[in-house]
């Protein structure tokens, strides 16, 4: 059993170090209940979590919504990296008078060992990697008690298996809509103004001696860049002239339509599709060179990580702004033909590639001399 706290900021006392370590794409479950979760603390764990969904591993997820603080945006995330099914389930838990506050999180190894965290993060990009928190982890391996272990799977298990009332199954976006409809969660637009600024101060507060600094292996965006990504309703104005613009047709690969023994990679890979670029450079330096840039090392392999607002549409459609990651490292040279550099597509986007045969279609992506982005997926190709 070992004590950890992230107050001295040192490696290994984030709960960030723990999912690097045992969430691995060879686990065989997971089990966890958080009370509040943000995207961007699982998306750097997307390939692990796909490859545990085609093995059939359990995955058991509970998040809560205190005063609907989970968003609509967050939970269809959720919903696609588990893909409720069989061994996986998804659940979210909301009460009336109190707030569903556990804070747990239980991984079974290839091997059958089992190491498990309990403490006060939450599965947020705060929350694992940035905030001061404390907890406790218990490892099968160092020989704690397997009992212990078991009763966190129990009370994680029991949100899908006995509690009817407060606990309920997401299982498509039909059901995402419907706590919608009972305002248990958030509609992208309906954020309110209160947590914006709370989100904004908890980023930029200066403490004591200072502004507190982010851990290198987050993947948390910086200054100005909010945990939690909504679109906005209503499509901003954009300004300023376009100064760069790169597109591609989608191979069915990029438009998440891949065969049955295969997984969509939920990536859109940048490549020089015809441009006179280099494609290992240009994305980076040029069209996204102005977005802040995080690092993240995982297995030794460093990664440089954007969140970027886009203005989207899609096949004509205004979706309003999202916020996509694009994420660029240069050891993929070797192994993806010089493609470092790759954009998710995000749940929104995901979700439409997902409902909509796009092989075929094209994505525009421009940026203006004001600095802004735009993202456009069009069934025609580009006349520029």
């Amino acid at each position: 059993m070992k004590y950890i706290d992230s107050g001295s900021q040192q490696p290994g006392s984030y709960l960030v170090d723990f999912l690097d370590e045992n969430l691995l794409a060879d686990s065989r479950g997971v089990w966890f209940q958080f009370g509040f979760f943000s995207t961007g603390a699982l998306s750097p764990y997307e390939s692990e979590l796909a490859k545990l969904r085609s093995s059939d591993a359990k995955i058991c997820a509970v998040v809560g919504s205190n005063g609907r603080s989970l968003g609509e945006q967050d939970l269809a995330y959720l919903l696609g990296q588990v893909e409720p099914c069989g061994t996986r389930q998804l659940r979210v838990v909301a009460f009336n008078n109190a707030q569903f506050h556990a804070k747990t999180i239980v991984i079974q190894r290839e091997d059958d060992s089992f190491a498990a965290y309990v403490g006060s993060s939450n599965f947020t990009q705060g929350g694992v990697g940035r905030n001061s928190e404390a907890g406790i982890i218990l490892d099968t391996v160092e020989n704690d008690p397997k009992a212990v272990i078991d009763d966190i799977v129990s009370s994680t298990q029991y949100w899908v298996e006995e509690d009817t009332k407060y606990s309920v199954a997401i299982e498509s976006s039909d059901d995402i809509a419907a706590l919608i409809e009972r305002k248990v969660i958030a509609r992208n637009s309906e954020r309110s103004k209160e947590q914006e600024r709370s989100e904004e101060r908890s980023e930029n507060a200066e403490g004591l001696s200072g502004r507190r600094q982010k851990r290198s292996k987050n993947a948390a965006s910086q200054k100005g860049n909010r945990s939690t990504r909504r679109p906005v309703e209503s499509p901003p104005v954009i300004s300023g002239k376009v100064v760069h613009t790169w597109y591609k047709q989608m191979r069915s690969s990029d438009a998440q339509r891949v065969g049955a023994n295969t997984n969509p990679t939920g990536k859109l890979r940048l490549a020089q599709a015809g441009h006179a670029i280099n494609a290992s450079t240009y994305f980076r330096q040029t069209l996204f060179g102005d977005a802040e840039w995080s690092k993240l090392t995982r297995r030794g392999k460093t990664y440089e990580i954007a969140r970027i607002p886009f203005q989207v549409s899609f096949r004509g459609e205004e979706l309003g702004r999202l916020e996509l990651m694009v994420d660029h490292a240069p050891h993929r040279i070797a192994s993806q033909a010089n493609i470092p550099t790759v954009l998710a597509w995000g749940p929104v986007l995901g979700n439409r590639l997902r409902n909509n045969d796009c092989v075929g279609d094209w994505v525009v992506i421009q940026q203006t001399d004001s600095g802004e982005h735009l993202l456009e997926i069009t069934q025609s190709e580009p006349m520029l």
